[in-house]
């Protein structure tokens, strides 16, 4: 049996309500942000048409470099809104 600090611990921890919360916002970015939304578009076409050779491992490596590039997409996003909530005029080295 667990002991009781532990099982006071998992019992706020929700993880499919923060799968739906990852999902929601995945969602809110692609559809809300251009350039997430085509890199992620043309990731999707790569793969389907690397499937549709059958080239299982080009697969999984762009699997991995669209994910990577989709966490850096998504933290690039991010600042940007931040910088823009901070100064919210026009400033060129924000972009």
């Amino acid at each position: 049996m667990a002991p009781e600090h532990f099982r006071a611990r998992l019992k706020g921890y929700r993880p499919l309500r923060k799968l739906r919360n990852c999902l929601t916002g995945m969602r809110y970015a692609i559809v809300n942000d251009f350039s997430v939304g085509s890199k992620v578009l043309m990731s999707l076409m790569t793969i389907a048409i690397c499937l549709f050779f059958r080239q299982r491992i080009d697969v999984l490596v762009i699997f991995v470099a669209s994910a990577l590039m989709l966490v850096a997409e998504l933290f690039n996003t991010a600042l940007e809104d931040l910088c823009d909530f901070i100064d919210s005029s026009w400033n060129e080295s924000i972009g």
